[in-house]
């Protein structure tokens, strides 16, 4: 059963192939890249509680823990990794783009760099794409953002005159007339008919299943937790199911397990 669960963690994350060059010095990258320049609508530089942090260690950098079978951050220093990454992102990628993909190797070299530079972490291939996997989440989770205020307005000049914070008037034309096209419209009325039909809920909120569950996991013998005691931790609230489906798919669950106990049972009894 953990395997099977690892199986659907691991689908509910989409995997990046990309590759990080390794000519970042070479193309004039620095290791704490400077916001783009200000402009109207631009919000406020975010990321100071992160630099002091980073400060206050001998060597300017913060711990994280990438586990060598998991493209996430793990552990104490997670939330400081996904914040510090989420304004590096922030202030690299653009969005005068259709989607992640599109983004500049550039862009996407600078905030490889720059966490390299912020963290205790291993320059690996693996590290790279770990950086860059999370970076593609928290880049569309700021476009889903963008997309909730174009929505807030009902003409094409209400929703141009009204610019977010911390996107440019270039960037912000570009998505008005991307959301307001048919091929998008049509993307998005599909994602919100798959939505519609996630009725299983789960309470972990923007925390990971793989996260989670190497939390969970044994200490001293590394193994994975109880699939059962996972699913109670993450659709359960004081041992009662968020919802009606969560109700019915944990009564399978259990069902499902009385019945691999009894054929354990039939088959180690003696002929």
């Amino acid at each position: 059963m953990n395997v099977i669960f690892h199986h659907l963690a691991q689908m509910t994350i989409m995997k990046t192939n990309a590759h990080v060059s390794a000519s970042v010095e070479s193309a004039g990258v620095i290791s704490n890249p400077q916001p783009r320049q200000m402009r109207k609508g631009r919000g406020k530089t975010r990321g100071f509680l992160i630099q002091k942090k980073r400060k206050n260690n001998l060597n300017g950098k913060l711990e994280v823990i990438i586990p060598p079978d998991r493209t996430i951050a793990v552990g104490p220093g997670a939330n400081n990794f996904v914040a510090e990454l989420s304004v590096t992102v922030d202030q690299n990628a653009k969005h005068d783009v259709k989607t992640w993909k599109k983004v500049s190797d550039l862009a996407k070299e600078r905030i490889v760099a720059h966490m390299l530079d912020a963290f205790e972490i291993t320059d690996t291939q693996h590290t790279r794409e770990t950086i860059l996997h999370t970076a593609n989440n928290l880049y569309r989770y700021r476009r889903s953002r963008l997309h909730d205020h174009f929505k807030k307005f009902a003409t094409k000049e209400e929703r141009l005159q009204n610019i977010p914070e911390d996107v440019t008037e270039v960037e912000w034309k570009f998505l008005v007339d991307y959301f307001d096209s048919d091929p998008f419209k049509r993307m998005s009325a599909r994602n919100k008919i798959n939505k519609a039909k996630q009725g299983i809920n789960h309470i972990c909120g923007r925390k990971s299943f793989g996260a989670i569950s190497f939390e969970e996991r044994d200490a001293i013998t590394e193994k994975e937790p109880n699939f059962q005691k996972l699913w109670e931790k993450t659709h359960m609230k004081n041992s009662h199911c968020v919802n009606d489906a969560t109700a019915e798919l944990n009564s399978k669950f259990k069902k499902q397990k009385r019945v691999l106990m009894i054929w354990t049972l039939l088959l180690m009894r003696p002929l």
